[in-house]
Parts: C-alpha cells; sequence; structure tokens
C-alpha cells in the first residue's frame, strides 16, 4: 500500500489521543525509529524512558528491564544521529542495569548484555577506539557461543552477527588476516543453517563473504572449504 507509512502515523497518532500510555507511546517511538524518522522518535522515546525511570525506581523488579530496553533503543537512536555521547551515555547505563539482571537471571539476561555489547562495540569502533571495540565484541562473542551451545536455533544467528562484526573489524580497525578470517568462517557457519529462512543472515553470510574476497582470497574456494571443515 502506497500510502501504508502515513496511514500508520495518522493510526498512531489518533491512538495516542485516545490513550496516552506509555505502551503506545513506546510502540509509536519504535515504528519512527525502525523507519529511519530519528528526530520525530526522540521526543516519543524520551518521553517513555522519564516514566520508566520513575517506575523503575518504585519497582526495579519489575521495570528495570523495560528501562534498560529504552536505553539500547535510544543509544542505537543517538548513534544514528551522530551524538555519540549521548548513544555511549545510553548503552552504558543499559549494560549497567543488564550486568546486575544477569547476575541475578543469566538465562534470562545474558542475551541483553550480548546485544548491549555488540552496539557497544560497533559504536567504539566508529569511535575508533580500537581497544574498547575488541573487548566488547569478544565479550559479545563469548556470550554468543556459550547461548548457542545451549540453544543454537535461537541463538547461532546472533553468533553470526557478533562474528561477522568481528571480521569486519580485524579486516578495517585492527588488520589481521587469520583473525579477519577465522571470524568470518565462523559466521559463515553460523548463518548456514538459517540463510534460506532468514534475511538477517543471508546479510551476515554476504558480509562474510565479502570480507573473504577483500583479503584477496577466492570466496567460493573459502565457502567450501569452510562447509568441510565444519
Amino acid at each position: 500500500v502506497p500510502d501504508r507509512f502515513d496511514k500508520t502515523i495518522e493510526y498512531f497518532e489518533q491512538s495516542l489521543k485516545a490513550a496516552h500510555t506509555l505502551e503506545n507511546m513506546f510502540a509509536y517511538a519504535y515504528f519512527l525509529h525502525t523507519h529511519n524518522q530519528f528526530n520525530a522518535a526522540l521526543p516519543w522515546y524520551d518521553e517513555a524512558l522519564h516514566i520508566r525511570r520513575r517506575l523503575a525506581d518504585a519497582n526495579p523488579d519489575t521495570y528495570l528491564p523495560d528501562l534498560a530496553a529504552t536505553l539500547n533503543n535510544l543509544g542505537y537512536l543517538y548513534r544514528n544521529r551522530h551524538d555519540i555521547a549521548a548513544a555511549q551515555a545510553a548503552y552504558d547505563e543499559a549494560l549497567d542495569i543488564r550486568r546486575r539482571l544477569a547476575a541475578a537471571n543469566p538465562e534470562t539476561y545474558l542475551p541483553d548484555v550480548a546485544g548491549t555489547l555488540n552496539n557497544l562495540g560497533i559504536l567504539y569502533r566508529d569511535r575508533n577506539d580500537v581497544a574498547a571495540a575488541q573487548a566488547a565484541y569478544d565479550e559479545a562473542l563469548a556470550i554468543y557461543r556459550r547461548l548457542a551451545g545451549a540453544n543454537p536455533d535461537t541463538y547461532l544467528p546472533d553468533l553470526a552477527m557478533t562474528a561477522v562484526n568481528l571480521s569486519i573489524f580485524y579486516l578495517k580497525s585492527l588488520p589481521d588476516q587469520d583473525k579477519s578470517l577465522a571470524h568470518a568462517g565462523e559466521a559463515l557457519t553460523a548463518a548456514g543453517p538459517f540463510v534460506e529462512v532468514l534475511p538477517a543472515c543471508q546479510e551476515y553470510a554476504r558480509a562474510a563473504l565479502q570480507v573473504v574476497e577483500a583479503w584477496g582470497i577466492d570466496a567460493e574456494a573459502f565457502f567450501e572449504e569452510t562447509l568441510k571443515d565444519y
């Protein structure tokens, strides 16, 4: 539908007039965010963040996860607006909350810790803070390996995401051919079972093969060798 975006905006605005709830605010912010309307999304996220801070202060067991989720989304939004300091602050606060939650309930919250670390790795990479990016990516990858070992269907795509990020990192930010290719191979292996059903895994596999080609290596031969090894 050509005017689907405008119709959805109209729907959200009517919904918010009828019920100016936290859930409606956050849903609208997320819709704008995912359609790259970062400036429009920001005030709605800010209002949702203010409310969730109050709720988390009063009832942390219930509302801290929601506060961390809002901070994570704000970090992504700020990074896309090139407000690096604000993105850093949002991600750091989210990570501090996820680490505390994961210490008490790792099964539920470790995936969130890994996701925030991956986001921080990207942010540090963009800032050319090579050591911090490497540390964040490495910790995220270690968590995803552990999670994928226990639940591959759920976490192998996330493992592929972080592995391909590291393959690019060792290509562009801290050139190391052996590490870059090893992570490209790991990304291909992790993404492989899902490339037919998950578009994101198709992108991870494509990015990994582009890294291989950037090192001057035949991608098809590398792919076949990777499949043989695994």
